[in-house]
Protein backbone atom coordinates (compact mmCIF):
# COMPACT_ATOMS: atom_id res chain seq x y z
CA UNK A 1 0.00 0.00 0.00
CA UNK A 2 2.94 2.72 0.99
CA UNK A 3 4.39 1.56 -2.57
CA UNK A 4 1.04 2.51 -4.25
CA UNK A 5 0.88 6.01 -2.49
CA UNK A 6 4.08 6.74 -3.30
CA UNK A 7 3.60 5.81 -7.00
CA UNK A 8 0.21 7.87 -6.73
CA UNK A 9 1.63 11.21 -4.76
CA UNK A 10 4.60 11.65 -7.26
CA UNK A 11 2.78 11.08 -10.51
CA UNK A 12 1.59 14.43 -11.59
CA UNK A 13 -1.54 14.89 -13.55
CA UNK A 14 -0.11 14.69 -17.28
CA UNK A 15 1.89 11.82 -16.63
CA UNK A 16 -1.48 10.01 -15.15
CA UNK A 17 -2.84 11.16 -18.76
CA UNK A 18 -0.85 10.02 -20.78
CA UNK A 19 -0.18 6.70 -18.77
CA UNK A 20 -3.81 6.64 -19.25
CA UNK A 21 -4.96 6.75 -22.75
CA UNK A 22 -1.91 4.23 -23.40
CA UNK A 23 -3.86 1.59 -21.25
CA UNK A 24 -0.70 1.29 -18.83
CA UNK A 25 -2.60 1.91 -15.28
CA UNK A 26 -5.10 -0.46 -13.90
CA UNK A 27 -8.56 0.10 -12.23
CA UNK A 28 -7.80 0.45 -8.56
CA UNK A 29 -5.10 2.65 -9.19
CA UNK A 30 -6.77 5.39 -11.33
CA UNK A 31 -9.60 5.16 -8.81
CA UNK A 32 -7.28 5.66 -5.83
CA UNK A 33 -5.45 8.48 -7.76
CA UNK A 34 -8.82 10.33 -8.81
CA UNK A 35 -10.07 9.73 -4.81
CA UNK A 36 -6.80 11.36 -3.41
CA UNK A 37 -6.86 14.42 -5.92
CA UNK A 38 -10.80 14.76 -5.02
CA UNK A 39 -9.69 14.59 -1.12
CA UNK A 40 -6.65 17.29 -1.32
CA UNK A 41 -8.35 19.25 -3.73
CA UNK A 42 -8.00 19.71 -7.77
CA UNK A 43 -5.60 22.68 -8.52
CA UNK A 44 -6.27 25.30 -11.01
CA UNK A 45 -2.73 24.17 -12.52
CA UNK A 46 -4.16 20.79 -12.28
CA UNK A 47 -7.26 21.41 -14.38
CA UNK A 48 -5.73 23.73 -16.82
CA UNK A 49 -2.92 20.56 -17.86
CA UNK A 50 -5.50 18.34 -18.38
CA UNK A 51 -7.61 20.57 -20.60
CA UNK A 52 -4.50 21.28 -22.50
CA UNK A 53 -4.01 17.78 -23.09
CA UNK A 54 -7.49 16.45 -23.43
CA UNK A 55 -7.84 19.42 -26.18
CA UNK A 56 -4.69 17.87 -28.06
CA UNK A 57 -6.16 14.29 -27.64
CA UNK A 58 -9.67 14.97 -28.76
CA UNK A 59 -12.14 13.95 -31.74
CA UNK A 60 -12.90 17.68 -33.58
CA UNK A 61 -16.28 18.56 -35.27
CA UNK A 62 -16.76 20.54 -38.06
CA UNK A 63 -20.44 22.28 -37.37
CA UNK A 64 -19.99 24.72 -40.25
CA UNK A 65 -20.87 27.68 -38.46
CA UNK A 66 -19.34 30.82 -37.32
CA UNK A 67 -21.43 31.12 -34.04
CA UNK A 68 -22.46 28.52 -31.29
CA UNK A 69 -22.95 28.67 -27.51
CA UNK A 70 -22.34 25.57 -25.07
CA UNK A 71 -23.75 25.11 -21.88
CA UNK A 72 -22.17 22.78 -20.52
CA UNK A 73 -21.93 22.85 -16.58
CA UNK A 74 -19.70 20.94 -14.09
CA UNK A 75 -22.48 18.82 -11.91
CA UNK A 76 -21.20 17.85 -8.90
CA UNK A 77 -23.42 19.82 -6.69
CA UNK A 78 -24.62 16.20 -4.81
CA UNK A 79 -27.97 17.44 -4.36
CA UNK A 80 -30.12 16.16 -6.43
CA UNK A 81 -31.26 18.85 -8.49
CA UNK A 82 -32.27 19.01 -11.95
CA UNK A 83 -30.45 19.16 -14.60
CA UNK A 84 -30.15 23.01 -15.34
CA UNK A 85 -27.50 23.17 -18.21
CA UNK A 86 -29.95 20.62 -20.38
CA UNK A 87 -33.24 22.54 -20.07
CA UNK A 88 -31.42 25.61 -20.71
CA UNK A 89 -30.04 24.47 -23.68
CA UNK A 90 -33.31 23.56 -25.05
CA UNK A 91 -34.87 26.73 -24.55
CA UNK A 92 -31.97 28.86 -26.13
CA UNK A 93 -31.52 26.34 -29.14
CA UNK A 94 -35.54 27.08 -29.87
CA UNK A 95 -34.86 31.02 -29.58
CA UNK A 96 -32.26 31.02 -32.43
CA UNK A 97 -29.10 30.39 -30.87
CA UNK A 98 -27.09 27.42 -32.01
CA UNK A 99 -26.17 25.21 -29.48
CA UNK A 100 -23.31 22.96 -29.50
CA UNK A 101 -24.06 21.17 -25.98
CA UNK A 102 -21.46 19.01 -24.74
CA UNK A 103 -21.86 16.31 -22.25
CA UNK A 104 -22.16 13.09 -20.57
CA UNK A 105 -24.18 10.23 -18.64
CA UNK A 106 -24.78 11.09 -15.19
CA UNK A 107 -21.44 9.67 -13.07
CA UNK A 108 -22.27 11.70 -9.74
CA UNK A 109 -26.48 12.49 -9.83
CA UNK A 110 -29.35 11.16 -10.78
CA UNK A 111 -29.43 12.32 -14.46
CA UNK A 112 -26.71 13.63 -17.02
CA UNK A 113 -27.00 15.12 -20.05
CA UNK A 114 -26.68 12.42 -22.18
CA UNK A 115 -29.54 10.84 -19.95
CA UNK A 116 -31.86 13.45 -20.40
CA UNK A 117 -31.18 13.75 -23.87
CA UNK A 118 -31.30 9.52 -24.67
CA UNK A 119 -34.66 9.45 -23.04
CA UNK A 120 -36.68 12.34 -25.24
CA UNK A 121 -35.26 11.33 -28.43
CA UNK A 122 -32.36 13.50 -29.52
CA UNK A 123 -29.72 11.79 -30.90
CA UNK A 124 -26.29 11.56 -28.44
CA UNK A 125 -23.46 9.40 -30.57
CA UNK A 126 -23.41 11.48 -33.83
CA UNK A 127 -19.86 12.72 -35.43
CA UNK A 128 -18.88 13.42 -38.62
CA UNK A 129 -21.52 14.57 -41.26
CA UNK A 130 -24.25 13.53 -39.37
CA UNK A 131 -23.47 15.02 -36.57
CA UNK A 132 -23.46 18.39 -39.24
CA UNK A 133 -26.15 17.52 -40.87
CA UNK A 134 -28.46 17.49 -37.89
CA UNK A 135 -26.81 20.83 -36.26
CA UNK A 136 -28.06 22.58 -39.33
CA UNK A 137 -30.83 21.02 -39.22
CA UNK A 138 -32.63 21.41 -35.55
CA UNK A 139 -30.00 24.56 -34.72
CA UNK A 140 -28.78 22.14 -31.90
CA UNK A 141 -26.16 19.09 -31.16
CA UNK A 142 -25.04 16.63 -28.32
CA UNK A 143 -21.19 16.28 -27.96
CA UNK A 144 -20.78 12.70 -26.15
CA UNK A 145 -18.00 13.12 -24.20
CA UNK A 146 -16.55 9.98 -24.26
CA UNK A 147 -17.21 9.66 -28.50
CA UNK A 148 -14.73 12.67 -28.48
CA UNK A 149 -12.81 12.59 -25.52
CA UNK A 150 -10.54 9.05 -25.16
CA UNK A 151 -9.17 9.74 -21.70
CA UNK A 152 -13.01 10.47 -20.66
CA UNK A 153 -14.16 7.22 -22.45
CA UNK A 154 -10.79 5.22 -20.52
CA UNK A 155 -12.70 6.19 -17.19
CA UNK A 156 -16.50 6.21 -17.26
CA UNK A 157 -17.15 2.86 -15.90
CA UNK A 158 -14.76 4.03 -13.16
CA UNK A 159 -16.57 7.52 -12.59
CA UNK A 160 -19.95 5.56 -12.31
CA UNK A 161 -18.74 3.78 -8.81
CA UNK A 162 -17.56 7.15 -7.57
CA UNK A 163 -19.77 8.68 -5.33
CA UNK A 164 -17.95 12.61 -6.11
CA UNK A 165 -17.10 14.42 -9.09
CA UNK A 166 -13.59 14.05 -10.18
CA UNK A 167 -11.38 16.21 -12.34
CA UNK A 168 -13.30 14.69 -15.11
CA UNK A 169 -16.04 16.60 -14.08
CA UNK A 170 -14.39 19.86 -14.44
CA UNK A 171 -12.94 19.72 -17.51
CA UNK A 172 -16.14 19.15 -19.10
CA UNK A 173 -17.42 22.51 -19.82
CA UNK A 174 -13.47 23.56 -21.38
CA UNK A 175 -12.61 20.42 -24.18
CA UNK A 176 -16.21 21.13 -26.07
CA UNK A 177 -15.17 19.34 -29.77
CA UNK A 178 -17.26 21.99 -31.45
CA UNK A 179 -14.84 24.83 -29.98
CA UNK A 180 -17.65 27.34 -29.30
CA UNK A 181 -17.73 30.91 -29.25
CA UNK A 182 -19.77 31.51 -26.14
CA UNK A 183 -20.44 29.62 -22.71
CA UNK A 184 -22.48 29.41 -19.84
CA UNK A 185 -21.05 27.45 -17.45
CA UNK A 186 -22.50 26.25 -14.25
CA UNK A 187 -20.89 25.41 -10.70
CA UNK A 188 -21.50 23.69 -8.08
CA UNK A 189 -19.67 26.04 -4.90
CA UNK A 190 -17.84 28.86 -4.59
CA UNK A 191 -14.37 26.56 -4.13
CA UNK A 192 -14.93 25.66 -8.38
CA UNK A 193 -15.55 29.03 -8.99
CA UNK A 194 -12.48 30.41 -7.82
CA UNK A 195 -10.80 27.13 -9.27
CA UNK A 196 -12.41 28.16 -12.63
CA UNK A 197 -11.63 31.71 -12.68
CA UNK A 198 -7.64 30.54 -11.71
CA UNK A 199 -7.84 28.67 -14.59
CA UNK A 200 -9.39 30.87 -16.90
CA UNK A 201 -6.43 33.04 -15.82
CA UNK A 202 -4.19 31.20 -17.09
CA UNK A 203 -5.61 30.58 -20.46
CA UNK A 204 -5.19 34.60 -20.96
CA UNK A 205 -1.77 34.00 -19.57
CA UNK A 206 -0.60 31.94 -22.31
Amino acid sequence: MKEIDNKKNCLNIYNFLELLINNELDEAFIKDYLISMYKRGITAEELYETVIFLRRHSKKVDHGTNFALDTCGTGGDGKKTINISSAVSIVLSTLGYPVLKHGNHSRSGLLGSADIFKEIGIKIDLEGDSAKKYFNKHNFLFLYAPKYQLAMHKVKEIRKRLNHPTIFNYVGPLINPGNPNFQIIGVPNTVSLKMYTETASKFKEN
